[in-house]
């Protein structure tokens, strides 16, 4: 079959048009189709850079993204507590505290914090730099996190074998 100029102009358009149409179609179904959401949110934050402290955090996240992946939860990671307030903490169900220490927040992340725990508004793991209690390196430690990490001064003994006794 011989098109003329004409013909292949008209099959073209005819084309593109579809093409378009489809496209739109396409588009149109997938702002239509839900978002899946998240069984529940985790806020994690850790300190960059730190030589061995960036290893542990680096193999934390690909942990993290696995564990969330199986179990249908997702990580937003920060570096500081400046974001920290009582609405971005709504966001999330539970706190991680990879490696980042109990000083230098924020008076405002600090408190927003307090009464995300004492209020039961999520959950809290902290890992490594986060069990540091007392003064440390020069940074005084707030009363209240050291209250929340167990350094009322009570002394305690523990026993490890053959099996863990604390009295």
């Amino acid at each position: 079959m011989i098109l003329t100029g004409f013909s292949r102009l008209i099959l073209k358009s005819s084309s593109l048009l579809l093409f378009g149409l489809c496209a739109s179609f396409a588009h149109a179904q997938a702002a239509e189709a839900p978002q899946h959401q998240p069984k529940f949110r985790v806020v994690a934050i850790a300190e960059k850079g730190g030589g061995d402290h960036q290893r542990f955090v680096d193999a934390a996240k690909i942990y993290l993204a696995r564990l969330g992946a199986e179990n249908d939860f997702t990580v937003d990671y920060i570096s500081t507590t400046d974001p920290i307030n009582d609405a971005f903490l709504a966001k999330y169900q539970l706190f991680i505290q990879l490696n980042y220490p109990p000083w230098r927040w924020t008076p405002t992340a600090q408190k927003a914090f307090e009464n995300y725990i004492e209020k039961g508004k999520g959950g809290w793991i902290g890992f490594h730099h986060a069990g540091l209690i007392g003064d440390f390196d020069g940074y005084p430690m707030s009363p209240w996190f050291s209250e929340f990490l167990g350094a009322s001064g009570t002394p305690a003994t523990c026993r490890i074998l053959p099996r863990p006794q604390c009295e």
